[in-house]
C-alpha cells in the first residue's frame, strides 16, 4: 500500500484491546482488503516514554519479509494516535485453540515448533530479538499456519546485549530475571516453555507471586508427566538450560531427533500441512476472537501520512 491516512480505512470492530493499543478490524477502502489497526495513544506513548519502542516496533515490521511474522501495510497519525496497519490474520490466537484442546497432541506440538522456531531464526538473522514469545503472540492464518504478532517488546541487537527485564514473566528467561546481560538465547528459552506449555497445558514454572515464580525460574527443576516422549524432553531440557552459553542454539535445535524427516527448506516457505484449519467464513469474519462490542470513532481526526515531527 503507498501513503494512506485515516480516511483510507473503514474501523469495523475491535478484536484486541491491551494496557498500550487498541487492535482494530478495518477495510482498506481503495482496495477492500481486510486488516487491522493497531492504534497508539500519543499521549500514552509521551507520557511512559515510550517514543524509541513504538520506532523500533514500526521498523521491525516495515523491513520483515518472513511467511510467519504479521506483513506490515503502513503507518500514519493524527494528532491524536498512531497508527500501524497491518495484515489480518483471521484463524486467532494459538492460545484459545490451546486452551479448547488443554494440550497438543506430538504432531500438533511439532509443527506448531517448527513454524515458531523459522521465524525466530529469521529474526534471529536479522539482529532481531524478540523477547515476547507466548501462545497469545502467535496468530493462525486461514489456512493454519502461524504468525508471531505484537513486537512491542522486541529490540535490535547491535553490538551491544540487552539488559532490560521485559515481556511475560512465566517466559522469562533466567539472565533476564537476574537483569544479566543477555541476547539470543533468551527467546530460545522461552521457546522452551512455549513447547512444554503446547505439550503439556500449562507452562513449567507457576507462581502466585512474581518473586516466587521468579525463584523457580533460576532453581525449580523442569517435571514432567509420566510417559512423557522421550524425544520431546531432551528438546525442552535442552532449550531450558539455565546457562545461556551452554544453552541449546536454534541450529542444534532444527537438527535435534523431535523434528526428525523435517524439510526445512520446505518448511520455511509454509510448506508443512497444518494439523488445524480454523473456521473462517468471510474475509472480515472475526469469530476467533474475542467479542468486544464498542467500535471506536475515529472519524473526527485529521491524518498526516508520516509519524515524523511526532
Amino acid at each position: 500500500m503507498s501513503s494512506q491516512t485515516l480516511e483510507d480505512y473503514e474501523v469495523l470492530r475491535t478484536i484486541g484491546c491491551g494496557a498500550a493499543a487498541r487492535v482494530v478490524l478495518a477495510l482498506y477502502k481503495p482496495t477492500g482488503e481486510a486488516v487491522v489497526l493497531k492504534v497508539l495513544s500519543k499521549q500514552q506513548i509521551l507520557s511512559k516514554g515510550q517514543w524509541a519502542k513504538v520506532r523500533c516496533e514500526r521498523g521491525i515490521l516495515g523491513s520483515a519479509e518472513c511467511p510467519f511474522i504479521v506483513a506490515f501495510k503502513g503507518a500514519f497519525q493524527t494528532p491524536i494516535h498512531l497508527y500501524i496497519a497491518l495484515e489480518y490474520v483471521p484463524g486467532g490466537e494459538l492460545f484459545r485453540l490451546l486452551q479448547r484442546k488443554m494440550a497438543f497432541d506430538y504432531e500438533e506440538t511439532r509443527f506448531y515448533a517448527c513454524e515458531v522456531l523459522c521465524a525466530l531464526c529469521y529474526l534471529h538473522s536479522h539482529s532481531t530479538l524478540y523477547r515476547d514469545l507466548k501462545p497469545e503472540n502467535i496468530l493462525l492464518t486461514a489456512s493454519g499456519h502461524i504468525k508471531l504478532v505484537d513486537f512491542g517488546a522486541a529490540c535490535v541487537l547491535a553490538d551491544q546485549p540487552a539488559t532490560t527485564m521485559c515481556g511475560t514473566p512465566e517466559y522469562m528467561a533466567p539472565e533476564m530475571v537476574t537483569q544479566a546481560n543477555y541476547s539470543f538465547p533468551c527467546d530460545l528459552w522461552a521457546l522452551g516453555i512455549l513447547i512444554y506449555e503446547m505439550a503439556v497445558g500449562h507452562a513449567p514454572f507457576k507462581d502466585d507471586s512474581p518473586m516466587g515464580l521468579y525463584a523457580k525460574i533460576l532453581n525449580q527443576e523442569v517435571k514432567f508427566p509420566k510417559r512423557f516422549d522421550d524425544r520431546l524432553k531432551s528438546l525442552i531440557l535442552g532449550l531450558l538450560t539455565r546457562n545461556p552459553l551452554t544453552r541449546m542454539d536454534q541450529s542444534t535445535a532444527k537438527s535435534h531427533s523431535f523434528f526428525k524427516g523435517i524439510n526445512w527448506s520446505i518448511a520455511e516457505q509454509q510448506g508443512l500441512q497444518p494439523p488445524f484449519t480454523p473456521l473462517h467464513r468471510s474475509p472480515t469474519d472475526s469469530c476467533n476472537f474475542d467479542s468486544l462490542p464498542d467500535v471506536p470513532d475515529y472519524s473526527g481526526e485529521t491524518s498526516q501520512t508520516t509519524w515524523e515531527g511526532f
